[in-house]
């Protein structure tokens, strides 16, 4: 039996099925803390083998890509979602514009669609040095299913806002991830389409 931190109280205990459900569907992240009822201390899901694979394996089998975009992107899409300035800004490595939506919405969810990969540019060290970029290893195409809601105004708790869900809409965010031959990768969204 587990329980698991939810708005900062303890939840359970719950069986190992449904743990793996609320991770699958979201409402547990990695960065959630969770405890064995026979254990006294908190970890976090991240470190709990076998917790969150299954997700990162369906897409990846799906497409053929590595799952370091999905995990990469997952974290800083929850971190997003949880408002976690602090954790958004320290992921690593550095995920520009993950939240390309208006300052009056908040993202609900996500759901990585697809991972595709795309061709690398070719490098062209004649350029002049301001059009050059680092060599690239690697692209991808990183296609999200955002759920987001209008936020009424600033003193609204996360929590009401996600009871309300006022403007409730979908979209899809398109990222271009790239690695660079020095190891960094960057994320960068290409498009907010409806």
């Amino acid at each position: 039996m587990w329980f698991y931190e939810y708005n900062g109280e303890k939840v359970g205990p719950i069986p190992s099925e449904t743990l793996k459900h609320l991770a699958a569907h979201g409402a547990i992240t990695p960065e959630t803390h969770i405890w064995r009822s026979d254990r006294q201390a908190p970890v976090l899901a991240s470190r709990v083998k076998n917790l969150f694979p299954e997700i990162v394996e369906a897409v990846v089998a799906e497409d053929d890509a590595t799952d370091t975009i999905v995990l990469y992107l997952t974290a800083a899409l929850n971190a997003c979602r949880d408002e976690d300035e602090d954790r958004l800004k320290g992921h690593a490595p550095p995920i520009h514009a993950i939240h390309p939506f208006s300052i009056s919405e908040i993202l609900l969810d996500f759901t990585i669609e697809r991972v595709r990969e795309l061709p690398v540019p070719a490098y062209d060290p004649l350029l002049p040095l301001h059009q050059q970029t680092k060599p690239v290893r690697q692209m991808f195409e990183a296609t999200v299913r955002v759920i987001l809601c209008h936020r009424p105004s600033y003193r609204t708790t996360l929590g009401e806002i996600r009871r309300m869900q006022p403007g409730r809409r979908e979209d899809i965010v398109v990222y271009e991830c790239k690695e660079f031959k020095d190891g960094e990768w960057i994320f960068l969204d290409a498009a907010l389409t409806r």
